[in-house]
């Protein structure tokens, strides 16, 4: 065997190897962004080989490429090309007009009701100012939030400036940290560091409305605490309060038996010991004087106030409910109402969970101007047992279902017929626990609370889901190599096998 038909047998392999070498290179500085060292050789080897085979099989590719198959072949080229030509133009128009589908389970990438109905309130312009490094790795996920927001409405604009590059903007607006957001309008200014949908739209109140509404929990009676974080506490409702703008606020009435005049709403949350007459008198002449009272009251509490409610058409049963028919598997007494009458309370509104509730019941005869609506009832195969030793239920001795947990009462204007609700406005529900943080997530209670807080105060429009928070969100932290291995494993490098694996079978038949 001559030298020439010795090199005539090596070019093939030469040439595979040769792509081989090359495409590891490619695929080698996609990943690491590093065109050094072990890539450079690879480079060099294989077009060193590339070479050495184009000059060893020149005859071959000029027949190749005049031959029949290569027409054939450039037709299917020209399909290829016109295929991602239209692809391309799809892509292109799905950016112009673009539709928008969140596919997540918990549908976190849609904004909440609460929070589009804070954007059709919006009349002023509101500007905001992001603070985020080229390099920071929050920016992203802030932009894809507000980008759900910005097509919603025309009265946010949002600029993003770097802090290293405009440090005077950052000493000028006060930012303190990267990542903080300044929400200006008509005067106004708040700022955020932590982007969530609920601390956006929390800022989007604060900077809409001009004043805070002051919400006063009274303390001083076994009221569960609204600064504490224990289970029994009731730091999430508060929290979210504030989210939505309130100021919240204590009261002792032992010690101070008056009502602040800027009080919005008192809520007077599972008190355990009875009331003095001068506190009675105080939250008496608060609701008399037109006020707002949010009162949760539980099963067989001491808490006073009887005359109170009877004041306003209602009484708490003196027991329990029991429902086999809407109760947690585990605990019969665990009350779960799924059904609601309407009410701009519970619109909308999912299952919520009592674990111990009674009854709050309308009078016989109530007193005139009060319309009284029970907006939430246990099931007909309740009953509002007495013994709590033996729960089943006795008739003539215990109350039959559907016996209403929640009860909301307005008073009526003076005139005839009845026109709108006056002022007053009093909402009472027969369980305290649903509120407190170890229930408050659960289903939807915290919705009820934060429902119930709205409608008492006025505030109609809030009344929808809250926000999402980002607790259940799940995320996958990747490196950047990771990134890029997936991504161009994905888009590059599977293609190109199908690819070669089609140019060998045309090779072969040529």
């Amino acid at each position: 065997m001559t030298w020439n038909e010795r090199l005539e047998r090596l070019t093939p392999f030469a040439g595979a190897i040769a792509a081989g070498l090359l495409l590891v290179a490619a695929g080698w500085w996609l990943v690491t962004r590093d065109f050094t060292g072990p890539v450079q050789i690879l480079v060099a080897v294989g077009a060193a080989l590339a070479v050495f085979w184009a000059t060893g099989s020149i005859s071959t590719i000029r027949q190749a490429a005049t031959g029949r198959a290569t027409r054939y072949g450039a037709n299917s080229l020209l399909a290829v090309v016109a295929f991602f030509l239209i692809l391309g133009l799809v892509n292109f128009l799905s950016t112009r007009y673009s539709t928008r589908w969140d596919l997540t389970r918990t549908k976190q990438y849609t904004l909440s009701p609460q929070t589009l109905q804070v954007l059709q309130q919006l009349r002023e312009p509101v500007k905001i100012t992001a603070f985020y490094t080229v390099t920071d790795p929050r920016r992203g996920d802030t932009e894809d939030l507000m980008k759900e927001y910005t097509v919603r409405t025309d009265k946010l604009a949002i600029e993003y400036i770097d802090p290293e590059t405009q440090p005077a903007l950052v000493r000028q607006l006060g930012v303190r940290t990267g990542g903080t957001l300044v929400f200006e309008s008509g005067g106004r200014r708040t700022e955020i560091t932590s982007v969530t949908e609920a601390n956006v739209t929390g800022a989007l109140l604060k900077v809409m409305r001009g004043d805070q509404k002051k919400v006063y929990f009274t303390t001083g009676n076994g009221e569960l605490d609204p600064a504490s974080s224990d289970r029994t506490g009731l730091s999430l409702a508060k929290q979210n309060l504030e989210r939505l703008n309130y100021l919240v606020e204590t009261i002792t009435l032992l010690t101070t038996p008056t009502i602040p005049a800027d009080a919005a709403v008192v809520v007077v949350a599972g008190p355990r010991r009875p009331f003095d007459e001068s506190a009675r008198r105080a939250l008496q002449n608060y609701l008399d004087g037109g006020g707002k009272m949010f009162l949760l009251i539980d099963p067989r509490a001491q808490h006073g106030l009887e005359p109170l409610l009877e004041s306003y058409g209602l009484r708490v049963g003196n027991g329990i409910i029991i429902d086999p028919a809407s109760s947690l598997p585990q605990d019969i007494g665990a009350l779960v109402i799924q059904r609601y009458q309407f009410s701009a309370i519970t619109r909308d509104l999912a299952p919520t969970v009592f674990p111990l509730a009674t009854a709050v019941l309308r009078l016989d005869n109530p007193p005139e101007n009060l319309s009284i609506f029970p907006i939430a009832e246990s099931s007909p195969q309740s009953w509002l047992e007495t013994n709590p030793d033996q729960l089943q239920f006795n008739e003539g001795q215990d109350l039959r279902g559907p016996l209403p947990v929640a009860q909301q009462v307005e008073r009526l204007r003076r005139s005839d017929p009845p026109q709108r609700p006056d002022l007053m406005r009093l909402l009472v529900i027969g369980d305290s626990d649903f509120a407190s943080n170890q229930f408050f997530n659960l289903s939807s209670n915290g919705d009820l609370f934060l429902n119930g807080v709205n409608w008492l105060a006025e505030e109609e429009a809030l009344i929808a889901i809250p926000p999402k928070t980002p607790d259940q969100e799940q995320r996958l932290l990747l490196t950047p190599m990771q990134t890029n291995l997936i991504l161009f494993s994905s888009v590059l490098f599977l293609p190109l096998v199908v690819l070669g694996a089609g140019a060998a079978v045309w090779w072969q038949r040529r």
